[in-house]
């Protein structure tokens, strides 16, 4: 399986460290608790090492804006 993305906003998720997925599903859904990001996070790890770790595992080609490199991403607080 091959995917290819181009991202303007965010790193793509399938390459978001665990605080960085949390922050940004944070900013993107505020209405949601603590425990639904918590969720939502431990989802999209569950999805990166279930296709990472297939045989043969995905082929991921990414294309980032720059400005992705410094937008800060803050949690709510």
């Amino acid at each position: 399986m091959r995917v290819r993305s181009f991202e303007v906003a965010w790193v793509h998720g399938l390459l978001q460290a665990p605080e960085y997925a949390r922050a940004v599903l944070d900013a993107l859904l505020s209405e949601r608790t603590d425990a639904e990001v918590d969720r939502l996070v431990e989802l999209r790890l569950r999805r990166q090492e279930a296709l990472t770790q297939r045989t043969p595992p995905l082929q991921l080609e990414v294309v980032l804006d720059e400005s992705v490199l410094s937008r800060v991403v803050a949690r709510r607080r």
